[in-house]
Order: C-alpha cells, then structure tokens, then sequence
C-alpha cells in the first residue's frame, strides 16, 4: 500500500506536508494525522492490517484515488465500516 500512496501523492504533486494538509481537512479533529504518520503509511513502517482505515478513506479522497487503488485489504473494511453506519442510520439509532 506505501508504494501506492507515494506514486498517487507523487501523481497529484503533493509533498508529505500538503497530502497531511488535505487529509485533515476531510477528518474530524481527533483523527488529525501528522507528517510522520503518513510517511509511515508510504514506507509500510504501518502494515496495512494495522492502518486505520478511515484515515486510508481520507488519503484515497486527498488523492483523488478510489480506496481499493491504495489496498484492496482496506477498502473491505472501509465497505463493512459503511455497512454498520448504514445499518445504525436505518434502525435510527445514533444519526
């Protein structure tokens, strides 16, 4: 997944401080990224099993990529997150 967040941030013209920039824009406060958090995302120094894959939904959408483009893996769990918030909203619970 590192490799194709560097070649999509690289694509888009983004250094490591712009791509922070647009991905905090896109999260809630208490999800804020830092630099050195990304670049742990591009080196893999954070196995794609152990990113957190809301913040791997707001890289997708700061690139412009689509989540399965960074990882496959992610975008599975970002498809269950959706489910449950979808289920939640329809039962009316917490929406």
């Amino acid at each position: 997944m590192g490799e194709r967040i560097r070649t999509a941030r690289e694509a888009a013209d983004l250094s490591l401080r712009g791509l922070m920039v647009e991905v905090c824009s896109r999260l809630p406060r208490r999800l804020w990224v830092t630099n050195e958090t990304l670049r742990c995302y591009e080196t893999g120094a954070i196995p794609e099993t152990k990113t957190n894959p809301i913040v791997v939904v707001a890289i997708a959408s700061a690139l412009g990529v689509s989540i399965k483009d960074l990882s496959p893996f992610v975008a599975s769990e970002a498809d269950q997150v959706d489910d449950l918030l979808r289920t939640r909203c329809i039962l009316g619970v917490a929406c």
